[in-house]
């Protein structure tokens, strides 16, 4: 195997790792009985992560972080959709660590949601300062959020942004190390894989398990599920990533970009909209194996994958891990969603 830079910057540890992996034995027999054929799967739990730190987001958040304290922030400002996991878990995170969190967070009109519920509720708990913006401001992204830094700045903050979803090469190295660990877990083992399985909503984590899986040469192809936007967006957002890990960081430069596969099938009814049939998928995985997946990232990427595996879309024989990426909380502010799905 081979290794990781030796220079890479030092994170905090907050996140409960490893996180286990896991078999889906009855869900996959369920799924060979209908695929008429056999198909293996097995999953990476990052849904332990923790509690109010549970999912992906803490392993980019834990370099975030480190930088913030080393430059002395007092704040930190981010930004997401209304439901963000990634901006809850930045808001407990900060107060964890005495930090002050501002959250812009994206609805439909600008205006505050109605009714508070899953991450943004929690969000609210964690004594998060939000900003509620259009979609029109929100994708000006990065202008946004300095926009709003200056702001702060002018009240004698000292703030540290992190993009949305922390997708930045300096995030993204949560997901090089994660990488080091799975490999690690499986060589223990004697587990062998075929392809790493993901959400896709920022590109950060896409891009940390390849540029991982390229620097410790493992033979794993990483396949990504867009929950919003499409293909091409989503290979442009990784490889710029990249790039900023290649030259910051010392990590391989992308060379197999094309081997890599971006799943079509997640972003379904569009963003953060779920449909009766991802939904009943979503039950079937609770009840046979006991493991929830939340409506906007890994219920949608889980059900393009089994509707992949159904189809012959991955070859036969394949071995295919799950990276599930959290987001339980979020099942909490689709109550009708669900009642409609399950006749509730």
């Amino acid at each position: 195997m081979s290794s990781l830079p030796e220079t890479l910057p030092a994170p905090i540890t907050v996140a409960r790792t490893p996180t286990p992996i896991e078999p889906l034995a009855r869900f996959s027999a369920r799924l060979s009985a209908r695929a008429g054929k056999p198909i293996e799967l097995w999953v990476k739990r990052d849904d332990t992560t923790g509690f109010a730190l549970g999912g992906n987001k803490v392993r980019k958040l834990e370099f975030s972080f480190a930088r913030a304290i080393a430059e002395g922030a007092d704040t930190v400002l981010t930004c997401g959709g209304f439901d963000s996991n990634h901006c809850r878990a930045t808001a407990f995170l900060a107060r964890r660590l005495g930090i002050e969190p501002v959250l812009m967070l994206r609805t439909p009109d600008g205006a505050p949601i109605e009714s508070w519920q899953g991450n943004t509720l929690l969000s609210a708990i964690a004594g998060a300062k939000i900003d509620w913006v259009t979609p029109e401001r929100y994708r000006t992204g990065l202008a946004m959020l300095e926009g709003r830094r200056a702001g702060l700045e002018a009240e004698g903050k000292k703030v540290f942004v992190i993009p949305e979803g922390a997708s930045d090469p300096l995030g993204a190295l949560g997901f090089v190390v994660a990488v080091r660990e799975c490999a690690a877990q499986l060589d223990a083992s004697g587990i062998s894989i075929d392809a790493v399985v993901h959400a896709v909503g920022s590109g950060g984590t896409s891009a940390g398990l390849q540029a991982g899986r390229d620097a410790l040469a493992e033979p794993w192809t990483v396949v990504g599920v867009p929950v919003c936007d499409d293909e091409a967006t989503f290979r442009t957002k990784a490889s710029e990533i990249r790039s900023g890990l290649t030259e910051e960081f010392g990590l391989p430069p992308e060379t197999s970009a094309e081997s890599d596969v971006y799943l079509a099938g997640g972003v379904g009814r569009g963003y953060g909209l779920s449909s009766p049939d991802e939904l009943r998928l979503a039950a079937e995985l609770a009840r046979s194996e006991g493991i929830l997946v939340d409506p906007c990232y890994t219920g949608k990427a889980f059900f393009a994958l089994c509707r992949a595996l159904e189809e012959g879309r991955f070859p036969a024989g394949e071995r295919i891990l799950f990276w599930h990426t959290g987001g339980a909380f979020a099942n909490f502010s689709n109550e009708g969603a669900w009642r409609e799905a399950l006749a509730l």
